[in-house]
């Protein structure tokens, strides 16, 4: 489960026709984006294994506004509701990067998913 839903986000990503890395770059050509943060959570009951995966996305864009990063948020954001999973969450914020004109949309794609024991 944790690999296949990596890579639907992975590919979600190159759905946006913009560079994509998995590794932090620090001299890519903008807009990009890195596919960052993997976490897990598991939560065993008596019937029953909940296990919650979260996985941050940045993306990157160089403009005098936010409307850019703004559409890639978006763009994920559907895309990211044809990924299989129950419960799939979809949180995003936007803020401007150290570096003149820079802006950084942070998303958190998460998935909540029980198997019976």
């Amino acid at each position: 489960m944790l690999n296949d839903f990596r890579l639907a986000v992975y590919n979600a990503c190159v759905g946006l026709g913009v560079p994509v890395y998995d590794y932090w770059v620090t001299d890519g050509q903008f807009p990009y984006v890195i596919v960052g943060e993997l976490t897990t959570s598991d939560k065993q009951y008596k019937l029953n294994e909940e296990v919650q995966v979260s996985i941050q996305v940045h993306i990157f864009e160089k403009s005098k506004g936010k409307t850019r990063v703004n559409g890639y948020v978006e763009q994920l954001r559907t895309a990211f509701k044809e990924v299989e999973g129950i419960n799939k969450r979809f949180n995003s914020r936007i803020i401007e990067d150290v570096q003149p004109n820079v802006n950084h949309g942070i998303v958190t794609l998460s998935l909540k998913q029980v198997q019976n024991k």
